[in-house]
């Protein structure tokens, strides 16, 4: 049977409805919460409940659990003394369910205040929580803001910086911490972590700042039982963990690793502290390579002790207690998943997975690491190939057809991680080449760094050579190769068929076309952003216009396909209406299919259903089997 039209069990639609996205977890002594988007429902995030007697439970089932706070959201939940204080994104409000009455009480509802990141205080009576304003559209507010949960009155206490996020109350209740960065930089590239004494009736003491230097990325502030003040910092070139105590500074473990992600989306912590044993712990991830491991460190002792765990992706890390450490969790082989883990017995459990894939093992595709010479000289980039797999079909010597796929960001980084949508490309004789392209995250800050005012080349030269080592492997046909991406990944797909005669044909998921409105029409996030990647849109015009797809038509002389939510405020829905008709008098076979209620980012089972079919049925058309 010829490769690429390999009959699969995986349809687009089973594909579409099996899944649930896992957005954010918090724990209590008790009690275990995460909220899961549920495509069947429209993408409404859920808040679910995971007890003592091992069951889950709906605890809001009529409400989207959610924060929109920097667009991407994140931080929407946070729990104590048997309640739970969340994000309302349906009546846009801030409010707390008692788990005791199964009653729920708006703390606040500030018109046009967007909610996340929420810090109890210990005595349970206030709260502290990243606040954004919308009032005015030109002029987005970022602050931290008090609640007083008896009296339910919301105040401004801290602003002055453009974004603030992890605010973090000491055991004692005596003093928070918090972020703040500034334009032009984003989070990952110059941030400071401050601290300020509460005062009694919860307004702060003038802030002092504790770490952040230029070009140094400090993230993920949390106390110690000791008093401590841990962080993670990038000074020697990786996200390491510190602790700053009793006025001084010091490393706890350091490594050629990255002890944090990108801060993309808010309450994604990658450690937690542990009695482990009578000795004072962090259980943390780290990833290398793009691959997350995980391990203890000892504070003082400088000292690391891995973790023997399956998965290769770890994030948004809480401790119950001594034994208990809970994290979503996948790898190769396991779909994104609740884990428990007993640091103890080391033995784990995992409570509920984003989908079943319903496949017998010989049918599912794991991935190679692959390294091959970057773009930028004597350097290396990385890659995850996913080979064609399925057992009822008999391999030829045949080489694949290969999608190459672009993530987003830039600044991210994709995990070797098992997900239905490379399967169903698998399974149906595609190769699946994931790209890491110099920029990326989890290779540390020289690897991140290299798009600094390089994003349109780096990223677009890195995934063509990536392509080519496939080629050179013999793993790939070179007449039947693809690219795809989303968001920017959109954008480097795009610029890849400018650069290059490389590929069949392009697809782009709300991708960015027209770097010239980008820098013009974008929300307060990422307003500066563009500044690192590329320069000053000002100074620097002719090199928006010659790294924007629209701007280089007649370059492009493979298909395109555009896929684009109408709803999108990140990257607008005219970026691919104004490429598309470019392209359509240019005479280029191009389509153009707009989703209803969609935004930046699929959520609805209609629409990831469909975009799959129509993306199925555009590749087959290259490899002639139409």
């Amino acid at each position: 049977m010829t490769k690429g039209l390999w009959d699969s069990p995986l349809s687009s639609k089973k594909v579409a409805e099996a899944g649930i996205s896992f957005e954010d977890l918090c724990t209590d002594s008790a009690h275990l919460f995460w909220t899961e988007s549920r495509p069947l429902e429209k993408g409404r995030c859920s808040l679910v409940k995971w007890g003592k007697k091992e069951k889950e439970e709906d605890c809001l089932k009529s409400l989207n659990v959610k924060s929109r706070v920097h667009e991407y959201g994140g931080g929407a939940i946070s729990c104590a003394h048997g309640k739970v204080y969340f994000a309302n994104d349906t009546d846009k409000t801030l409010c707390v369910l008692d788990l005791a009455t199964d009653s729920v009480v708006v703390l606040c509802s500030k018109k046009n205040l967007r909610y996340a990141d929420i810090a109890i205080h210990p005595n349970g009576k206030f709260l502290y929580f990243v606040g954004e304003d919308h009032s005015d559209p030109a002029d987005v507010l970022n602050a931290l803001y008090f609640v007083n949960i008896e009296k339910k009155e919301c105040v401004l206490v801290a602003k002055g910086h453009d974004f603030y996020a992890s605010p973090q109350i000491s055991k004692s209740g005596e003093t928070i911490a918090f972020i703040t960065w500034d334009f032009p930089f984003m989070s990952w590239d110059e941030s400071s972590i401050w601290t300020a004494k509460i005062l009694g009736d919860g307004l702060l003491s003038t802030p002092s700042k504790i770490a952040g230097t230029k070009d140094e990325s400090v993230l993920l502030p949390l106390w110690s039982v000791t008093g401590a003040l841990y962080y993670v910092s990038d000074r020697n070139g990786f996200w390491n963990l510190y602790q700053y105590h009793h006025g001084k500074e010091e490393i706890l473990f350091e490594m050629q690793a990255d002890f944090a992600l990108p801060m993309w989306k808010l309450g994604r912590y990658s450690y937690a502290e542990v009695d482990y044993k009578g000795k004072v712990a962090l259980v943390s991830s780290y990833t290398q390579q793009g691959i997350d491991r995980l391990g203890l460190v000892f504070p003082g002792e400088k000292r690391l002790e891995p973790l023997d765990v399956p998965f290769t992706s770890m994030t948004h890390l809480s401790a119950q207690d001594a034994e208990h450490v809970f994290f979503f969790g996948a790898s190769p082989i396991l779909a994104r998943s609740v884990v428990s883990l007993n640091l103890l017995t080391k033995k784990y459990d995992l409570l509920k997975t984003s989908f079943s894939i319903g496949l017998d093992d010989a049918y599912i595709s794991t991935p190679e690491l692959i390294s091959f010479p970057s773009s930028v000289q004597g350097k290396e980039a990385y890659a995850f190939y996913y080979p064609p797999r399925n057992p009822e079909v008999k391999h030829s010597l045949e080489k694949s057809p290969v999608i190459v796929r672009v993530h987003g960001g830039p600044t991210g980084h994709t995990p070797a991680v098992l997900t239905l949508e490379t399967q169903f490309w698998t399974t149906r004789g595609f190769g699946y080449l994931d790209v890491n392209y110099g920029g990326s995250s989890g290779h540390g800050r020289e690897y991140r760094d290299r798009l600094k005012k390089q994003w349109g080349v780096v990223d677009v030269k890195d995934c063509i050579l990536a392509a080519k080592e496939l080629v050179k492997l013999q793993l790939a046909d070179p007449a039947k190769l693809f690219i795809k991406g989303g968001s920017s990944g959109g954008l480097t797909a795009l610029m890849a068929l400018v650069y290059s005669d490389s590929f069949a044909a392009a697809t782009s998921y709300y991708g960015v076309a027209d770097l010239e409105m980008l820098a013009k029409d974008t929300h307060k996030f990422e307003l500066h952003y563009l500044d690192s990647l590329i320069g000053p849109y000002r100074e620097m015009k002719k090199i928006y216009e010659e790294r924007s797809p629209v701007e280089n038509i007649d370059k492009i002389s493979a298909p395109v396909l555009l896929l684009q939510g109408k709803d999108d405020k990140v990257v607008p829905p005219e970026q691919s209406e104004k490429i598309y008709l470019k392209l359509k008098e240019k005479n280029m076979p191009t389509q153009l299919i707009l989703f209803d209620e969609e935004g930046h980012g699929f959520r609805k089972s209609s629409t990831i259903e469909a975009c799959l079919e129509a993306e199925w049925g555009f590749y087959k058309k290259f490899l002639k089997l139409l």
